[in-house]
């Protein structure tokens, strides 16, 4: 008789991560969530955006910027994402993290974004 293998796709690790996310943000189980993200790559956490209700992405944002690693997600963020984040966040803390990314990747971000926010960030 033979073993048989299950096959885990890309897409249902993000489901189950990301009902897991927005469960532990409700119950406000931060610690938790600092858990799975510090196990977690960021271009996987990034994927998570498109499918969190804003007030769930802010609180995702906060706890990122917290444990350092806002900047990696940053960089594996959609144009959308990437807006909402800026828009959301004071201009000095963005600037911050921008600081902390290759220059290349800075040059991408900025190039999504309004005008007056670009200079803005460009002058801090």
């Amino acid at each position: 008789m033979q073993a048989q293998t299950t096959v885990i796709k890309t897409e249902d690790m993000d489901d189950l991560f990301i009902s897991s996310v927005v469960r532990l943000i409700e119950r406000r189980a931060f610690e938790n969530l600092r858990n799975i993200i510090g196990k977690t790559h960021a271009a996987d956490i990034a994927r998570w955006f498109p499918h969190l209700r804003t007030g769930e992405k802010t609180a995702l944002f906060d706890i990122l910027i917290e444990e350092g690693q806002m900047g990696a997600v940053l960089r594996n963020l959609s144009s959308t994402d990437i807006s909402e984040f800026v828009s959301e966040t004071p201009a000095e803390r963005v600037a911050k993290i921008l600081h902390g990314i290759p220059a290349n990747e800075v040059t991408r971000i900025l190039s999504e974004l309004p005008d007056e926010r670009k200079t803005e960030l460009l002058n801090l």
